[in-house]
């Protein structure tokens, strides 16, 4: 599945939601929820929107 969305909540909290088109697409346990919400962190090595590298 493609276009997940990885938001992170005012107290630091990171949720993944499925894409959405007008309607929801998917819905996941809670456990699979995490799971790929934490996969997604790590693959991002801890960065948020907020990061920037320099070059």
């Amino acid at each position: 599945m493609y276009g997940l969305k990885l938001v992170e909540k005012p107290d630091g909290r990171r949720m993944t939601y499925s894409p959405q088109s007008g309607v929801r697409l998917a819905t996941f346990t809670p456990a699979l929820a995490e799971e790929i919400t934490r996969a997604a962190s790590v693959a991002l090595g801890g960065l948020n929107a907020y990061d920037r590298t320099t070059a």
